[in-house]
Parts: structure tokens; C-alpha cells; sequence
């Protein structure tokens, strides 16, 4: 008889208690949420991290286009119309915060007579502005337009465009600088943008380039030989 109770009390004694599986539970919960949480910090970064480069990416195409357009300017206009303008907002309110026009040789998708495409002269308006009317917006856009047609947003939530040209001499945030530059172009323009990511602006990347434009230099060189 005393030999089977020992065996039925140490039979017992082989399981857990419920206070054991109590702090079993906790612990298992405690170490899934810690990984829980791991997973979503490092889930918003890599989300991040793609916005961030997204964003890179759309800027660097919009770069090239500006790029491509300030190369094709063509040294025409006159005091009316200038074949280059540069125009900063006079005032921190306005809805228009920059505008850059410039006439461009745009390649033509139609075939001439002898089946090769051709080119026209074609005036585009680059445009840094906020929403109209709310000058208080954090959300600036910078729009391409060719001509008479609509303009296009190529760019959203604008948070840094730096943009000023050289005449052979000195930098200027404008142009043209004097009545005799209307029919002129600068020498280079020198370019900086930045798109805000959704992570705020500290951590967006800027793009930054010089561009010289071959027209301007051309009529600089002849002017020299002259």
C-alpha cells in the first residue's frame, strides 16, 4: 500500500501547476509581441525606402526632361518675347513661385516629304506654383507646358527647387537681366530639385546638375571671333 502511494504521488508530480502554464503564456505573448512589433518597424522601413526611391526616380526623370529641354534652346525672340525667361515670385504669397520659358527644337513624330521626321520651334513654360488661392499649402507642384495646350503636373509635393543662370560672367536668379538679353540665352543654368517623400524632407534626396546650353554658346563664340 505505501509503495503504490509513492508511485500515485510521484506520477503527480511529472505535469506543471497552473501558475507554471500562467507565466508559460505570458512569456510566449511578451516574445510575439516583441516580434510583432519587429516586423512592422522593419515592414514602414522597407515601405519607406521604396517611397524614398520612387520618389528619386521621378525626380531624375523630370531632371532629364529639364535637362533636355534647357540644351535644345534656341537663341530666338525679341524684346516682346524672349527666347529665355526666368522669373522667380516677387513675393512669398504668390500661387506662381517660378516660371522658366524658353523656346525649344522639338523633335517632330511626323514624317516630312522624304519619310524622315522633322523639328519646329516650340515654346515651353516650366511652372513652380502652389495650389491656387491657398498660399498657406505645403503642397507645391512644378508643371511642364508646351504652347497653347494644358499644362502638366510632372511633379508633386516640391520640396526644394533651386534654379539660376550664367551669362559668361556672373550667376543670376533671373533672366534676362537686362532689355538687350531678350533675344539672348544663358550661357548654363544650374539646377537643383528635390521631391519630399512621405517621410518628410529630411530624408528625400537631391538631384543636382549644371547644364550648358550649346545655342548660347555658339553665338558667344561667334561673337568673339567678331
Amino acid at each position: 500500500m505505501i509503495a503504490v502511494m509513492k508511485r500515485v504521488r510521484l506520477e503527480s508530480r511529472c505535469g506543471i501547476t497552473l501558475m507554471e502554464a500562467l507565466v508559460a503564456i505570458s512569456l510566449s505573448v511578451v516574445v510575439l509581441g516583441v516580434l510583432f512589433s519587429l516586423y512592422g518597424t522593419i515592414s514602414g522601413s522597407v515601405r519607406a525606402t521604396e517611397s524614398l526611391n520612387t520618389r528619386f526616380q521621378e525626380t531624375m526623370v523630370v531632371m532629364d526632361q529639364l535637362s533636355q529641354d534647357l540644351r535644345t534652346a534656341v537663341d530666338v525672340g525679341d524684346e516682346e518675347h524672349p527666347a529665355f525667361v526666368l522669373a522667380p515670385a516677387e513675393s512669398e504669397i504668390d500661387d506662381v513661385l517660378l516660371t522658366l520659358a524658353m523656346t525649344v527644337v522639338e523633335a517632330s513624330a511626323e514624317e516630312d516629304s522624304i519619310g524622315f521626321g522633322g523639328s519646329s520651334e516650340v515654346r515651353v513654360v516650366y511652372r513652380l506654383s502652389r495650389p491656387e488661392g491657398d498660399f498657406l499649402s505645403s503642397s507645391i507642384s512644378l508643371s511642364r507646358q508646351i504652347n497653347d495646350k494644358d499644362a502638366v503636373v510632372v511633379l508633386t509635393n516640391v520640396d526644394a527647387f533651386f534654379i539660376e543662370v550664367f551669362d559668361g560672367e556672373e550667376w543670376f536668379p533671373a533672366w534676362p537681366v537686362s532689355v538687350d538679353d531678350g533675344a539672348s540665352l544663358p550661357l548654363s543654368v544650374r539646377l537643383s530639385l528635390r521631391g519630399a517623400g512621405k517621410e518628410g524632407s529630411d530624408r528625400a534626396r537631391t538631384i543636382a546638375t549644371e547644364v550648358l546650353i550649346p545655342a548660347a554658346m555658339v553665338v558667344k563664340r561667334a561673337s568673339r571671333r567678331d
